[in-house]
């Protein structure tokens, strides 16, 4: 992928997370809130209950920390030094900005459809960010 076409996919992904984060308690947040809920409780079946654990899953601590560790002992045994301490201060960056991040949109978590119990807030969700962020390294190697 071009340089050109990196930049352009961050600006429409920035742009789509402020979005979200300047509406999350409108009534548009709201309105997007509930067609997204309809959307997935009229999908709901148990394949995609599987896939959305799985994700769950693997998007717990200890699975991404096994991940990344492994992905930094794939990059320093290719020899990408400098790869490598990219992706372990971009981690630090992620796994520090996220719960602050959390705090500041202190958006609750939703009652309907749950398949897990959980604390905290919900937005921006740990689990996405963190598999983005090891996808996102992938990709580029």
């Amino acid at each position: 992928m071009s340089q050109w076409k990196r930049i352009s996919l961050l600006i429409v992904f920035t742009l789509v997370f402020g979005i979200i984060a300047f509406f999350h308690e409108s009534r548009l947040g709201k309105w997007i809130d509930n067609e997204v809920y309809e959307f997935i409780y009229s999908s709901e079946s148990f394949i995609t209950t599987s896939i959305m654990l799985g994700a769950t899953k693997v998007g717990e601590v200890w699975a991404m920390l096994c991940i990344s560790l492994l992905l930094v002992a794939y990059l320093m045994l290719k020899r990408h030094k400098i790869e490598a301490l990219f992706f372990c201060i971009n981690n630090g960056i992620i796994w520090n900005l996220n719960p602050a991040l959390k705090n500041i949109f202190d958006r609750e978590r939703p009652t309907l459809l749950r398949l897990i119990d959980i604390t905290g807030f919900s937005f921006p969700s740990g689990h996405a960010m963190d598999q983005l962020h090891i996808l996102e390294v992938v990709s580029i190697y």
